[in-house]
Order: C-alpha cells, then structure tokens, then sequence
C-alpha cells in the first residue's frame, strides 16, 4: 500500500555535504555572469542553466563589487 513513511522521511533528513569553492573559481563565475548579463540573459535562466542552482543564490553576487 505505498512506501513506509519512515523511510522517505529518513532520506529526506540526510544531510548533504556542503560544497566549497576556491577563490578563483568563484571570480570566474562571477566573470561569467556579468558578460552573459551583457548578453541579455536574465539572472532566473543563467542560475538554472549555467550554474544549476536557484536564482536567489545567485542574485547577491550580482550587486556586489568584485
């Protein structure tokens, strides 16, 4: 009669490992996506095709200097 609750909830609480990048890594992400802002792309597209992760991760490190 379905899957036991149990299971999908313990699943569901595993912590992931948090992923870290080096310095340069992150400057040339950010170089990436200024000049694809200057291509037009929008913020929404580029964090889900580019970087595959939700805009509002990306949207802090379009405002800020680098």
């Amino acid at each position: 009669m379905g899957k036991a609750k149990g299971s999908a909830r313990a699943s569901h609480l595993e912590k992931r490992e948090r992923r870290s990048f080096s310095a340069e890594f992150k400057l040339g992400a950010v170089q990436l996506m200024r000049s694809r802002r200057a291509q037009g792309v929008s913020l929404e597209q580029m964090a889900l095709a580019t970087f595959e992760t939700r805009p509002s991760r990306v949207r802090p490190h379009s405002v800020r200097p680098h």
